[in-house]
């Protein structure tokens, strides 16, 4: 929480969400000006894998995220 009140794009960006063909897994990008951020949410209790953009595979246990933060 601490660090994403330090990430402009995160608190005011735009929203981008990411269509995956999965009901459990929330994908999105937050943009602001030149900061991105790419965020991956796994809402169910089993691995998720899936494919987007810059990354070729994207592996995820129950209930795990991940956010980056890209410059571009």
């Amino acid at each position: 929480l601490k660090w994403r009140k330090t990430q402009p794009a995160l608190i005011s960006g735009d929203i981008a969400f990411v269509d995956t063909n999965d009901d459990h897994l929330l994908v999105f990008d937050r943009v602001l000006e030149r900061n991105k951020i790419f965020c991956a949410f796994n809402l169910s209790n089993e691995e998720k894998t899936f494919s987007i953009g810059l990354f070729k595979k994207i592996t995820l246990k129950g209930f795990e995220f991940v956010c980056g933060d890209f410059k571009e």
